[in-house]
């Protein structure tokens, strides 16, 4: 396993974690841990986009389209899930500093 697919399934790791943690929270809304969730999807989705665009970089036998569909998801969902992280923080309703 190379390092940085390691750096991948440590954040996934972590991020299973998390939604365990936010699981077992009886404190928190259903809102608020729905809103967690997603945000933590979209931190995998786009943690896997990432690792799938760099091992198909360089191998001529895949279609260039691939590719481009995977790097355009990648740029789409990493800046996304940052918002959902500012969102989260700023809503007054679900949002995680009240």
């Amino acid at each position: 396993m190379g390092y940085y697919t390691s750096v991948i399934v440590l954040t996934w790791f972590v991020l299973g974690i998390m939604c365990i943690l936010v699981r077992e929270n009886a404190r928190m809304k259903n809102s608020k841990k729905n809103a967690l969730y997603l945000t933590y999807a979209i931190i995998a989705a786009a943690a896997l986009t990432e690792w799938i665009g760099l091992q198909m970089e360089g191998k001529p036998s895949l279609a260039p389209w691939a590719l481009k569909l995977i790097k355009c998801l990648d740029y789409t969902l990493s800046p996304m899930a940052g918002g959902l992280i500012v969102t989260q923080f700023r809503n007054k309703k679900t949002g995680l500093c009240k």
